[in-house]
């Protein structure tokens, strides 16, 4: 018989050793060093555990000490919660450049999708905002959740079109507005199922569901820019139809 298992095996830190050369300029008159790669300066940990830090506050929403912790019982590190502190202060100074260039690309893209979620920070409520796009992402935590946050990352003046489910506060943020075709159509369905549901409740969700399935199988068939304008405007007239029965009374939720 045979049986395999795996195992965590403990593994402790490991330890470079740098030996850098001196050299003299003759024109600073001076002593000089080469840079070392992958060092962050002078500090006693390198760049990866700077990352693996990084990690662990802000995807795993960990706490400074719990982080301390953690790493102390499984490298036997040696590291204060203010050394973790200092850790993460640097990953932000170090990174600060690229976050500002991806919101700077951001507020130029064509399609920005965003949502927010709850979050829990040092035992305070927070909400953790999600922008995606094409090409990148950002994450923004916040006290607040309403268009305030939309109009700080994507500025007052964006013109771009933005995918976002029916939070009454995004009606006002900047943009074009795509509104979820899962939320509206999921709090449709949820009529349906109500113990007493509303007249012709069920009509509405099998409408709606119709016309999302009929546009992603429009889709397929798109082979230019022509197409897409003319598919578009189809299914414009089409929706706009669907609203003025509902408002008429011919559908209702």
């Amino acid at each position: 018989m045979v049986r395999y298992e795996e195992e965590i095996i403990p593994i402790p830190l490991f330890v470079i050793k740098y030996i850098i050369k001196q050299g003299y300029c003759k024109h600073c008159d001076r002593i000089v060093y080469p840079e070392v790669p992958e060092t962050i300066g002078n500090r006693h940990f390198g760049i990866r555990f700077l990352l693996y830090i990084a990690y662990l506050r802000y995807a795993l929403n960990l706490l400074e000490s719990k982080i301390a912790t953690l790493l102390n019982d499984t490298y036997d590190a040696h590291l204060s919660v203010g050394t973790v502190v200092d850790y993460l202060k640097k990953a932000a100074e170090l990174f600060g450049d690229e976050y500002k260039r991806i919101k700077k690309e951001m507020r130029e893209s064509r399609i920005c999708n965003y949502d927010d979620t709850g979050q829990r920070v040092d035992g305070k409520n927070r909400w953790l905002w999600a922008f995606v796009s094409k090409e990148m992402v950002l994450y923004l935590t916040s006290k607040n959740r309403g268009k305030k946050v939309v109009i700080k990352v994507l500025g007052e003046d964006y013109d771009g079109v933005s995918g976002q489910d029916f939070y009454p506060s995004f009606d006002g943020a900047p943009g074009r507005k795509q509104k979820c075709w899962s939320h509206l159509i999921g709090d449709a369905r949820e009529l349906t199922e109500k113990k007493k549901p509303p007249p012709e409740s069920l009509e509405f969700y099998e409408e709606i569901s119709q016309i999302y399935e009929d546009a992603k199988e429009a889709e397929k068939t798109l082979k230019n820019s022509e197409d897409r304008e003319r598919v578009y405007a189809e299914f414009v007239e089409r929706l706009e139809k669907f609203v003025a029965q509902e408002r008429n009374g011919s559908i209702t939720r």
